[in-house]
């Protein structure tokens, strides 16, 4: 089997990489983005990240054999995009309950017992 060695969609990272070096070799660096600046990711860092993909992938297809080796987080029975989703949900609610806290402490600005800390 032929595999290509594609690199999985990122955000977040900046990658540099040599296609003609030998698969394993052809990443250069890795940057985590931060607002400002750059982290540069070693490879005998040590650092974890958790990362969020295919059951396919995970098992070590198409070349991803140290996936294999990660804990996995959730039940296998879940699908992608049912996770995506409880993860946006997730963070609609949260940003909700922020505005309608944000909303609240608004109106009561005026009131003799502002609980929001603005008087």
């Amino acid at each position: 089997m032929d595999i290509t060695r594609r690199f999985p969609a990122i955000s977040g990272f900046r990658v540099e990489w040599d296609s003609r070096k030998v698969p394993g070799r052809r990443v250069l660096g890795v940057w985590l983005l931060k607002p400002g600046f750059e982290e540069e990711i070693r490879r005998e860092g040590g650092c974890k990240y958790k990362i969020l993909t295919r059951e396919y992938l995970a098992q070590g297809h198409d070349g991803y054999e140290p996936l294999r080796k990660g804990k996995w987080l959730i039940n296998r029975g879940s699908s992608f995009s049912s996770i995506v989703r409880t993860y946006l949900l997730g963070m609609f609610s949260q940003h909700a309950k922020r505005r309608s806290d944000l909303a609240r402490c608004l109106q009561e600005s005026n009131s003799p017992t502002n609980r929001c800390g603005q008087r």
